[in-house]
């Protein structure tokens, strides 16, 4: 329906999942509204690794291919494609173990011993950081998070320059009236830009973002490509 009764969230595998003939429907079936989530990946290990940075982590991986274990979301995911991505810049041989339930049961995983690193969004493993027990590697970002400053990009570190972003963006039809469109994205620029939602979401451990309208647009179709380029290799 184009009235702008209806409308869903749509997360970033949405734009991945049909080139790997998940779904039928793309982003181009969507009209975007606000995206106010945009976390990139990081890597997380261990704190007692016998690695404190992402050069020693390299260094390791390459020294002992085939035996890291990396957990993701999953094979459908975008922390799987993130890892993937990785081991294939760096040159890594390491092993890919997707837990389909999620993420939190990777990073329980990775607190328990039985994997050794987790790609994930940064705010997944914040209370497990700040207690000590595991520690972040790097962002795959073009820049730090203001709300992880002591992260570094894995451009900074190792060189690799690939930004992936775990986005969920509220979306409407594609067909939905310019009308009503423009009401809803005002609407959810006045609450996104709120001092109140920005603190609910830092709380969350996840950064604010404002994307809104054609700018939200943009990303989702430029990520659905990217995700493209890399399936179909």
């Amino acid at each position: 329906d184009g009235d702008g009764y209806t409308i869903g969230m749509v997360v970033v595998e949405a734009a991945m999942m049909p080139w790997q003939g998940q779904m039928t429907s793309t982003v181009s079936d969507y009209k975007a509204i606000a995206a106010t989530i945009a976390d990139p990946i990081a890597l997380v290990v261990s704190a007692d690794a016998p690695y404190d940075n992402l050069s020693e982590f390299v260094e390791y991986c390459k020294a002992n291919p085939n035996t890291v274990t990396v957990g993701n979301a999953g094979t459908v995911s975008s922390t799987y494609i993130a890892a993937k991505q990785m081991a294939d810049d760096l040159d890594l041989e390491i092993v890919h173990v997707p837990y389909e339930t999620g993420t939190g049961d990777a990073i329980a995983a990775l607190v328990g011993g039985h994997i050794d690193a987790v790609t994930s969004t940064p705010g997944n493993a914040k209370a497990q950081v700040e207690a000590g027990t595991l520690k972040y590697l790097g962002l795959m970002a073009d820049k730090r998070m203001s709300l992880f400053p002591d992260i570094p990009t894995f451009k900074e570190e190792v060189g690799m320059e690939f930004e992936l972003l775990s986005w969920a963006c509220m979306c409407a039809p594609a067909g939905i009236n310019d009308e009503a469109y423009n009401y809803l994205c005002d609407t959810f620029r006045t609450v996104a830009e709120s001092a109140e939602f920005k603190t609910y979401m830092e709380n969350l451990g996840i950064e604010p973002v404002v994307v809104i309208g054609q700018d939200a647009q943009d990303m989702i179709e430029r990520d659905s490509e990217m995700y493209r380029a890399l399936i179909e290799g």
